[in-house]
């Protein structure tokens, strides 16, 4: 089964609910931080770059934890902030692979299927 190209229309709806977010967050009308509503808009553009292929989304999930850290640290949930100094290195990590694979080029993403042949639970199977 293929992913569905994205429609206008939910783009234009998402924007519209970042927006108001991020409105409500600066106004004081919701009561989210803006480090909040900042780590979901980079949490957002980060997996939309992904699905684009683009490099860019390394610098801007390392971003997106950077404020997790910061919410997570405020709130003092130093076992989630821990959690989030992990996905920092694993992204280094990985932008710097990508940075060695693509060399001047575009890094083409494949699909691989891990599932085994005969699974050993009754689970249904995408592969």
């Amino acid at each position: 089964m293929g992913a569905s190209p994205l429609r206008r229309s939910d783009v234009l709806a998402c924007l519209a609910a970042s927006l108001a977010l991020v409105g409500g967050s600066l106004s004081g009308v919701l009561p989210f931080s803006q480090t909040e509503v900042f780590g979901f808009l980079t949490g957002g553009l980060s997996v939309w770059l992904v699905v684009k292929q683009s490099i860019w989304t390394w610098p801007v999930g390392i971003a997106n934890n950077v404020l997790f850290i910061v919410l997570f640290w405020r709130a003092r949930l130093f076992a989630d902030m821990g959690l989030q100094w992990a996905y920092v290195a694993i992204s280094l990590a990985g932008w710097w692979y990508w940075l060695r694979a693509v060399r001047g080029g575009r890094l083409r993403a494949s699909r691989t299927c891990a599932c085994p042949r005969r699974p050993s639970l009754p689970l249904p199977s995408r592969c």
